[in-house]
């Protein structure tokens, strides 16, 4: 057996059995951003990008709403990347935005989880 990890990725061979539930993967795969690239999760073969679409697979086979399976998304890149997303919040604070109001969407957005954010949070706060 394999690790936690190893688990997320094999979740990506999960069959989903509605349209409904593929329609809402591919929208949530357009639209959920990580930090190791500039594409959405539907655009990246990494890892990372296949165990998040493992972990929205699932979740839709388990009724989660979309805003559900978003927060989990974010839990597991805040994990993967938290040096990423620890220099967002400093850089929120710092443009005088307190991170605790970014909405999910907004966290898992390329302006906030793509290396090109990254690069320019941390030119912005001088790291």
């Amino acid at each position: 057996p394999g690790n936690g990890y190893d688990m997320l990725v094999e979740m990506n061979g999960i069959e989903l059995t509605s349209a409904d539930q593929q329609q809402r993967f591919d929208d949530l795969s357009r639209n959920i951003y990580h930090p190791c690239c500039d594409s959405p999760l539907s655009n990246c073969g990494c890892k990372h990008s296949v165990a998040a679409k493992g972990i929205v697979k699932y979740l839709l086979t388990q009724e989660y709403s979309d805003d559900q399976i978003k927060d989990e998304v974010l839990l597991w890149n805040r994990y993967w990347w938290p040096k990423h997303y620890a220099t967002a919040a400093v850089y929120l604070d710092s443009e005088g935005t307190n991170p605790a109001n970014i909405s999910t969407n907004d966290w898992l957005s390329s302006s906030l989880s793509t290396i090109r954010s990254g690069r320019k949070m941390r030119a912005s706060i001088g790291l």
